[in-house]
């Protein structure tokens, strides 16, 4: 649906304690305490408080810094998680996914840029170019210390990732299929297909490899 059809839907907003009805709606804030009773559509879904939707969700931007649990799937255009996300098992359809809080998912995440820099727990994991967590490897050189460190040993996990392109730094995966892959900082793998670069430091730990692929070792 376009934004014009949004933009004749109704606001709602919710503060203390409340609830959404099934419907359209242009954007949908909930602060306090709140509940969707069935499926929805939206331009925008800002979630500051507590949320539990029982229904699906499909809208172009949905926003998470609160707590927000899902009993149905999720399909928008992009998805940003600050807050804590669980859906169980949903599916999550998106164009882009960034997530600087923590998603668990049951099920099948699915999207064309995933950029992590939480916390994840998937099932499957499939997209174009997935980052997890790669950009925070440097922190140890640049003088942060203990937060350095923490982010360090935070550990991600998934049981499946497909992939064009996978960078990634602290996660635990069963099996990993990509162009090319790079992975850093303690990766533990059980199955890697590659036929592009598979590019990982001393370490990771990769019990097979799959795949003619260039392999760069540091």
């Amino acid at each position: 649906m376009t934004t014009n059809f949004f933009n004749q839907a109704n606001n709602i907003s919710i503060e203390a304690i409340g609830s959404v009805s099934e419907g359209c709606y242009h954007k949908v804030t909930i602060e306090g305490v709140g509940k969707i009773l069935g499926d929805i559509k939206f331009d925008k879904l800002e979630v500051e408080g507590t949320c539990k939707a029982l229904g699906n969700l499909e809208g172009n931007v949905m926003d998470v810094e609160g707590v927000f649990t899902g009993k149905g799937d999720v399909k928008v255009k992009r998805l940003d998680v600050e807050g804590v996300m669980k859906t169980e098992k949903q599916k999550i359809y998106a164009d882009e996914i960034v997530i600087e809080g923590i998603l668990n998912n049951d099920d099948e995440v699915n999207a064309d840029r995933i950029e992590v820099e939480g916390c994840i727990n998937f099932n499957d994991l499939f997209g174009d170019e997935i980052t997890i967590n790669y950009s925070n490897r440097f922190l140890s050189f640049m003088g942060f210390g203990s937060f350095g460190k923490s982010l360090q040993t935070k550990m991600n996990r998934a049981n499946n990732i497909e992939c064009t392109v996978l960078k990634a730094c602290n996660i635990t995966c069963h099996s990993i299929s990509a162009t090319d892959i790079y992975l850093e900082s303690h990766c533990v793998v059980d199955t890697i297909s590659c036929n592009g670069t598979l590019h990982y430091d001393s370490t990771c730990t990769i019990r097979h490899i799959d795949g003619e692929c260039e392999r760069i070792i540091d």
